[in-house]
């Protein structure tokens, strides 16, 4: 999955969780962290440029909304999304680009 957005932008980002055929997975009670980094494929934390809790808006439809703040570098960064159920088993249910564009506005 590739996210863009330009730099300083600070709204809200909001994700269908989708199954294989396509069709919205139902939620309930899941947690989800949405983190971005500079590196793909991380060893550490020392890249890591947000981390955030989301919000399920509409668990029907598989619909989560995470805070973002704005402050990401231009250019690729990657970001995943952990789901914590209710036995607390953890699952990457998204990942992939998050591209920051300069803006014309300052």
């Amino acid at each position: 999955m590739i996210i863009k957005r330009s730099r300083g932008d600070n709204y809200d980002h909001l994700f269908q969780l989708l199954n294989i055929e396509n069709r919205p997975i139902p939620l309930s009670s899941e947690t989800f962290t949405i983190t971005i980094s500079t590196e793909e494929n991380p060893v550490n934390n020392d890249n890591r440029i947000l981390t955030a809790n989301g919000t399920i808006v509409d668990a029907p439809n598989g619909q989560v909304s995470f805070p973002i703040d704005g402050t990401e570098p231009i250019g690729t960064n990657y970001f995943d999304i952990q789901m914590t159920d209710n036995a607390g088993n953890y699952r990457t249910v998204v990942k992939g680009q998050w591209i920051i564009s300069q803006d014309i506005t300052k």
